[in-house]
């Protein structure tokens, strides 16, 4: 049975019993060869989301994967593509179809966020990316806001921070999608000479498990559900014109309804080889915006700040490899 369907069976039962329906939260962990990091993902109020991500790693769609794209004080990026050791090359991950975009919580340091097409909110599919900083929630307001389905929990980001202080190569001769690969154990006369890719310089995510469901009370949950709503809100009061949208994270897929779930059995096959040409990286961000209003004083503040925000994080282009140009 896929997670979607679980998920909903749970809440049925809970509403058939007159039982008070608790929010439930699924913890996974990442575990990378620099250690290993947990992310407690947000079922309640992202489930769409959070059930497509749990199918690709019920399916071992992230196992061997990498982080292929690092943007300092940024994003970290992976979701994409995996090693085959055995052949040693770079495989793209096959994608389902595209589910529908759950913006709610805000995009900020520790948040796990999908990656999809620019202009396409419901096109996020297996790719997701970490904000490194506070200030990604500029990402709440930009192609109808990017969806955070989890945060990374206790000491998890000083992994991440090691995984983000790694160098940095340029291997779009390899695939379009690395122009910002993060990679271990090289020196900057092995990026210039550009070493090959090898199971030792990867960022490899050696596997993503699935660790447990904890239940939490539905007022508490509420409660903080409530203000991280209202702090949203306030951000996606400014409009963002479509020179911003430029900033985004993007993803290869097709609309699909909200009733959409992944099947398991489409992603059995995880990986498909992959050829440079066929992997075109296609800005996008990603963010949720919802809630209630602020005070006018703060909403003018937003307002005259929002220019200045757009000009800076322009250059901020978190992408995600897709199979056709964005």
């Amino acid at each position: 049975m896929g997670y979607a369907s679980k998920l909903a069976g749970c809440f049925t039962l809970a509403t058939l019993l007159g039982v008070g329906l608790h929010s439930h939260a699924t913890t996974v962990q990442f575990q990378t060869v620099l250690g290993d990091f947990e992310v407690e993902l947000y079922d309640e109020k992202t489930p769409i989301t959070t059930a497509n991500f749990l199918e690709y790693v019920e399916a071992g769609a992230y196992t061997d994967s990498i982080f292929h794209r690092l943007d300092n004080d940024f994003i970290l990026q992976g979701g994409g593509f995996a090693f085959d050791i055995e052949n040693s090359q770079i495989e793209r991950i096959i994608q389902n179809d595209s589910i529908k975009n759950e913006p709610f919580f805000s995009n900020t340091r520790g948040t796990i966020a999908m990656a999809k097409l620019p202009g396409q909110p419901n096109s996020a599919t297996s790719q997701w990316f970490i904000n490194l900083e506070d200030s990604n929630d500029f990402l709440d307001s930009i192609d109808g806001g990017f969806t955070v389905f989890g945060k990374v929990t206790g000491e998890g980001m000083d992994i991440v921070d090691d995984i983000a202080a790694l160098k940095i190569g340029d291997y779009r001769a390899t695939n379009s999608a690395f122009k910002e690969l993060p990679l271990r154990n090289v020196s900057n006369s092995d990026l210039n000479n550009k070493v090959p890719l090898t199971e030792d310089n990867l960022m490899l995510i050696k596997n993503i498990m699935v660790l447990g469901t904890t239940t939490a009370s539905s007022a508490s949950s509420t409660s903080s559900s409530s203000s991280s709503s209202s702090a949203i809100n306030a951000s996606s009061s400014v409009n963002f014109n479509n020179s911003t949208s430029s900033s985004s994270i993007s993803s290869s897929d097709t609309s699909v309804s909200s009733s959409s779930s992944v099947s398991s059995s489409s992603t059995s096959s995880a990986i498909a080889s992959v050829s440079s040409s066929s992997v075109v990286p296609a800005p996008s961000n990603s963010g949720g915006s919802s809630g209630g209003g602020g005070s006018a004083s703060w909403l003018m503040l937003v307002a005259l700040l929002s220019a200045g925000i757009a000009r800076r994080m322009g250059s901020k282009k978190p992408l995600q490899a897709t199979t056709a140009a964005p």
